[in-house]
């Protein structure tokens, strides 16, 4: 009930406007999810030993999609989770063929920061993926250190603020060592939140492991 004054409440606060066509019902409509630009390289090499690599779907530059993760993450909008998540699923169609056991694990938030926003981001694009591709959303992973926002900080500070902020968690399925995982998140900078993830989630025993974001 609570969750449903929420959504009338920021409804009526933020109307849901197309943020790229200005057509009204969605903050992102379909035609506009469909003239995404999706990044032409198959791949983006990461050098870090615990990642094979990182595919963002599109460049940060385009200001439709920077505008609408600004409202998905601070207008709380979770209905753009879907849009979103269908722009990834376009470069996923583009540059990977999916036939082996693959599942889908999202950066965890920390509860102080999932209590405050009422949702994790890259949960909800993890499991409409997971949806899309008829797998599974793993949260696997757990934050146990509530850090500050990565945006702001330079590369080094980045490092040392999200040092021993993760670990792996109990669930309740066997997944098997050689499972390919993906990572989700929303936005890859320096590429230090995939790569502290994919860290822990390696000295578990899980080698085939793969960044994944709307952008980068």
């Amino acid at each position: 009930m609570f969750k449903n004054f929420k959504k009338l409440f920021l409804d009526l606060i933020f109307p849901s406007f197309c943020v790229s066509c200005g057509k009204d019902g969605s903050y992102l409509c379909k035609k506009c999810v469909n003239n995404v630009q999706i990044k032409s390289n198959s791949l983006e090499l990461n050098k870090s030993a615990y990642l094979k690599g990182v595919i963002s779907a599109t460049n940060y530059q385009n200001k439709t999609i920077q505008k609408a993760i600004k409202i998905f993450k601070y207008q709380f909008s979770e209905e753009l989770g879907k849009s979103l998540a269908e722009v990834i699923r376009k470069k996923l169609i583009q540059c990977m063929k999916l036939s082996k056991k693959f599942i889908f694990i999202p950066v965890p938030l920390h509860k102080k920061r999932y209590k405050w926003r009422g949702f994790n981001q890259s949960e909800l694009l993890s499991i409409y993926l997971a949806e899309k591709y008829k797998t599974l959303s793993v949260n696997l992973l757990k934050k146990i250190k509530h850090t500050k926002a990565q945006a702001k900080l330079s590369k080094k500070a980045r490092l040392q603020n999200l040092k021993n902020a993760f670990s792996i968690q109990d669930v309740d399925i066997e997944i098997p060592k050689t499972t390919r995982i993906f990572i989700i998140d929303d936005v890859v900078t320096t590429g230090t939140t995939l790569n502290e993830c994919a860290k822990i989630l390696y000295k578990n025993g899980y080698k085939n492991i793969y960044g994944l974001t709307i952008c980068g």
